[in-house]
């Protein structure tokens, strides 16, 4: 089930936290709230670039992270080809790929 959250997402005591970010490349890892699970959860956007720079990561695909102890899941969805807005084109192969 999907639930929305406002206020403090990483405080949430949701099993899994999911976001939307660019294919591929990192750029915009280090900002928003990427920059915020960095910082709480490290191990999370090691395991996200590792996998990301095997070049698997494209529009329309799911990457998962399990829950581990204290910290949730997550989950990032490539919807959009660079690190500035989702687009129309790969939202749709985003719920597609749902």
């Amino acid at each position: 089930m999907i639930v929305f959250v406002t206020g403090d997402l990483l405080a949430a005591q949701e099993s899994y936290i999911a976001q939307g970010v660019a294919e591929g490349n990192q750029e915009g890892l280090g900002t928003g709230l990427a920059l915020k699970i960095s910082k709480k959860w490290p191990n999370v956007q090691a395991a996200f670039k590792k996998y990301a720079r095997t070049g698997r990561f494209i529009g329309g695909h799911i990457w998962t992270l399990e829950p581990d102890g204290n910290q949730p899941g997550f989950i990032y969805l490539a919807t959009q080809p660079d690190m500035y807005h989702a687009t129309l084109p790969y939202l749709g192969k985003q719920f597609a790929g749902l």
